[in-house]
């Protein structure tokens, strides 16, 4: 990005993205042992709340790019230890090392295509800042990162709606009730056309309102 301004920020956040994954890592096990109301609390309440309020903090203290960056990367350290404790309280986690290398190399080879395949879903959400970066200003990057979460919101249905429906959707795949998940499938994709569709229409015919109302 040719800022030297940027490069203090970058390492700090490089030094917290292990606690991120790992917020994110514990949140989806969560999900696949279907206990909604665990993610909703860690990952759906917690984050953001504490996000506001050490935003809050922030701005009633003056702190600039540095300081924000820290507040940004603090939550998901924070998250991560009350989610690792509750783990190990509620679920009596056992660290076992095994010297069993078929199994290893199982898992590898199987965790190998969902690894790629997230590495590439990160990069198409992210690919427009990195390019924008390339040839416009920051504070450019910075409206446009102000408008992309708003406009965002259209999927807000859908990201509830499947974080319900992958463990159900394993579990009925796993029992071989295909009828039964076609059904289901069915099911969600005609509510969640049903509720984004009019949140959509609102953001196409009226998106000066929306901007006005949300940034003045």
């Amino acid at each position: 990005y040719k800022f030297s301004e940027l490069t203090l920020p970058i390492k700090i956040l490089a030094i917290f993205s292990p606690f991120y994954i790992m917020s994110f890592f514990y949140l989806s096990i969560f999900q696949g042992f279907e206990k909604v109301n665990l993610k909703v609390i860690f990952g759906d309440i917690s984050i953001p709340l504490l996000k506001t309020i050490l935003y809050a903090i922030g701005a009633y203290l003056g702190y600039k790019l540095l300081g924000f960056t820290l507040l940004f990367a603090l939550p998901y350290l924070l998250v991560t230890i009350m989610v690792f404790i509750y783990s190990i309280k509620h679920f009596r986690i056992k660290i076992k090392l095994t010297k069993n290398s078929i199994m290893h190399r199982e898992i590898i080879l199987f965790s190998l295509p969902v690894f790629f395949s997230t590495i590439f879903h990160n990069m198409s959400n992210n690919i427009g800042t990195v390019i924008l970066g390339m040839f416009v200003a920051p504070s450019e990057i910075g409206i446009y990162n102000a408008v992309l979460p708003l406009a965002m919101i259209v999927a807000v249905f859908f990201d509830s709606i499947i974080f319900l429906y992958y463990p159900i959707a394993t579990s009925l795949y796993s029992e071989q009730l295909y009828l039964q998940l076609n059904r289901v499938y069915s099911i969600i994709t005609k509510w969640v056309y049903l509720a984004s569709f009019p949140l959509l229409l609102l953001f196409f015919l009226y998106p000066t309102f929306i901007l006005n109302f949300f940034y003045g």
